[in-house]
């Protein structure tokens, strides 16, 4: 039994040193731009929904009901023009279009970037803008990173800004990332 007992404390810890040592990452590892920016699309996605399923509840909580009552992507568009100036609704749903495989999102985007009177609404819509691709909101994404344009309380729209910059492989603003504030993530990835 003492032998087995030797044996086990002589292995072991060498099998935990060699194998600590073997899944260590490697230094320098670098991400291509194309897996870069689909992990960023990934985050992107997380926040959406727990935006959109925290409006649900409260949507919920408010009328007893449940908030979807489109089974199509033209229907929901159809309910979000119809609704735009609710914004408990069209500020999370229009995240939602970052999405939309319908040509007419683009449009309704951008139209409600450069039109809507609500800040955040124009905020999130350049945030979808953003996911798609499309640099519109450039200057107002890059206001909220800074911290120059500050849209809440808690100041979170600067994450979400300096991640919609990411996706469109700009550089953030210095006072980002100077902040004491600023995302380490984002940080490492902001060239």
């Amino acid at each position: 039994m003492k032998i087995y007992r030797s044996i086990l404390f002589a292995v072991l810890p060498a099998m935990l040193l060699y194998c600590s040592q073997t899944t260590e990452p490697v230094n320098g590892l670098k991400v291509s731009d194309d897996l870069q920016i689909e992990l960023l699309k990934r985050i992107y996605l997380l926040d959406v929904t727990n935006n959109w399923t925290l409006e649900q509840l409260n949507y919920y909580k408010r009328t007893g009901t449940d908030l979807v009552t489109w089974s199509t992507e033209e229907e929901f568009l159809q309910k979000l023009k119809g609704e735009i100036n609710h914004l408990e609704f069209s500020r999370p749903a229009v995240l939602l279009l970052a999405g939309s495989q319908l040509a007419e999102a683009d449009q309704f985007l951008l139209d409600v970037l450069k039109n809507a009177s609500d800040q955040f609404l124009r905020f999130n819509a350049a945030r979808a803008l953003a996911y798609r691709g499309k640099k519109d909101g450039l200057e107002l994404l890059r206001q909220c990173a800074a911290g120059d344009l500050v849209l809440t309380n808690s100041g979170l729209e600067q994450h979400a800004a300096a991640l919609a910059l990411l996706l469109l492989n700009e550089k953030l603003p210095t006072a980002y990332l100077q902040s004491g504030f600023a995302d380490p993530l984002y940080v490492k990835l902001s060239k």
